[in-house]
């Protein structure tokens, strides 16, 4: 190694690269077999990754149905028996005047109102 100064800084110049070609094959044997084990990990990790998404969609499906069934069978059932009990009721409902109190205000006499108008004013 050699070193040179410039302005109080120290540069260091790397080793000298391989000299032979059996060296640099080496290099590149071993750098290629690490790299094909680094590419197989990644692979592993991804397949790992590809079946958790997986069974998260699945799962999202699942709640969705858990979720959504009940409420369409029970609009399916409940819908003939609401369209039953809405006729049974309108009639309760309708029965009779539309205003209960049409009755007693067409029998009365203006007369008869006023004295009941002072009787809730005191």
């Amino acid at each position: 190694m050699s070193k040179n100064k410039s302005d109080g800084l120290e540069l260091v110049e790397e080793e000298a690269k391989p000299k032979s070609k059996a060296e640099k094959t080496e290099k590149k044997e071993v750098s290629h077999d690490k790299l094909v084990e680094m590419v197989e990990e990644i692979y592993e990790q991804n397949k790992k990754i590809k079946l958790r998404l997986t069974l998260i969609l699945v799962g999202n499906y699942v709640k969705f149905l858990i979720l959504f069934i009940p409420l369409i069978l029970g609009l399916l059932f409940l819908l003939p028996l609401i369209k039953e009990t809405i006729p049974k009721y309108n009639a309760l409902i309708n029965s009779g005047s539309p205003n209960p109190f049409s009755d007693i205000l067409s029998n009365t006499s203006p007369e008869q109102l006023e004295e009941i108008i002072k009787t809730f004013r005191n």
